[in-house]
């Protein structure tokens, strides 16, 4: 069978690969299409019945929808310098996905925590068109701290480390209630919920 699995773009880099071989190992059979997006779209999609579930960012709540909790990601502010006196200065560029991410939901509240509503939105809609932005000291963005450290370390970017309150985002599971109808839907289902939530 085939299972339509939604991700954000930061899970699909470099967590989803590992969840996927393991399944995979036990059921070759399986095949799997997976989607990227922002959280909102992909909620949106597992509602309805476009992907069978996904894994997204942010608390979710919704009576639809059964909610597994996988990662909490360590979010940072990530620069092309390390002088914290620069960072926000206006008018302050943030480099994030589309409207519906949560993590550029967040960057905007922490801009706004600091009293600072002078900024200029620019959307990628790439991780890597991010990443090479933010390098060429084009804008800031917000990315989980892991990612940054175990792929993007060889690359000139800064992390700026958040207080723990702002800085921890959990990665849920997502998938409607009325699912799966079929075994493979709960084979994977079961296996994100007894152990594959550890594979990073």
């Amino acid at each position: 069978g085939t299972l339509k699995i939604g991700c954000i773009h930061t899970t699909a880099a470099f967590r989803t690969p590992g969840i996927l071989q393991n399944f995979s190992d036990q059921y070759p059979d399986v095949s799997f299409k997976l989607k990227t997006g922002v959280t909102a779209h992909l909620i949106n999609d597992v509602l309805t019945f476009k992907l069978d579930g996904a894994f997204v960012s942010g608390e979710v709540i919704n009576e639809a929808l059964d909610v597994q909790h996988v990662f909490l990601e360590d979010l940072s502010i990530i620069t092309s310098t390390a002088d914290k006196k620069t960072i926000f200065k206006k008018p302050v560029k943030l480099l994030v996905f589309n409207t519906g991410c949560s993590y550029r939901q967040r960057l905007v509240e922490i801009l706004e925590a600091k009293k600072i509503d002078s900024y200029k939105i620019i959307e990628i809609d790439t991780l890597e068109g991010i990443i090479n932005s933010v390098e060429a000291g084009i804008g800031i963005t917000l990315l989980p701290t892991e990612l940054i450290l175990k792929h993007y370390s060889y690359r000139s970017l800064h992390l700026i480390s958040l207080p723990k309150k702002i800085s921890k985002c959990p990665t849920q599971f997502i998938k409607r209630k009325d699912y799966p109808t079929e075994e493979i839907h709960r084979l994977f289902f079961n296996a994100i919920i007894n152990g594959y939530k550890t594979v990073s």
